[in-house]
């Protein structure tokens, strides 16, 4: 169905279903432009996840290969568990999932990893480059997630 979450081996998160027919699907990948999903994070010397919001694709940086994309900021990072670590920029590591409330995407997929600014505010949009490692495209096998009571046979 549109929506469902597309995956690697390992339960990568890769892209969303974005059309889906009898006979055939599209994909969107984290790179492709306007690609929308709910996220979280967990900063490096913390397991505790903080949530992070909207994050909408803008598209890969041709020279790096990261992911570019914006960050709306729901909630603020606010008071840091003890022993997160903290760049000289102000920013912390942070290994981003996909969060809760959005259907079809079932949280807790990884998908990358970024240093994120901690001083962000709640309103602003910023821009984080995110390290994802792994190509859609370039992926030879995909799983995609069946929604609930999906029997094989039936009619989408």
């Amino acid at each position: 169905e549109p929506g469902a979450a597309v995956t690697g081996v390992g339960g990568r998160f890769l892209g969303r279903v974005s059309r889906a027919d009898p006979l055939s699907s599209s994909v969107s990948f984290l790179d492709d432009l306007g690609l929308r999903i709910v996220a979280v994070a967990t900063l490096e010397g913390s397991d505790e996840p903080h949530v992070l919001g909207l994050l909408v694709s803008e598209g890969r940086e041709a020279l790096t290969g990261e992911l570019r994309m914006s960050w709306t900021v729901q909630v603020p990072l606010g008071e840091l568990a003890p022993g997160v670590v903290v760049n000289e920029d102000g920013s912390s590591r942070a290994r981003l999932f996909t969060g809760s409330g959005d259907e079809g995407l079932p949280s807790g997929l990884f998908f990358g990893e970024t240093d994120l600014p901690l001083d962000a505010l709640p309103g602003e949009t910023r821009r984080i480059r995110v390290a994802d490692g792994v190509r859609g495209g370039d992926v030879r096998a995909l799983f995609v997630r069946i929604a609930p009571g999906f029997r094989e046979g039936s009619s989408l």
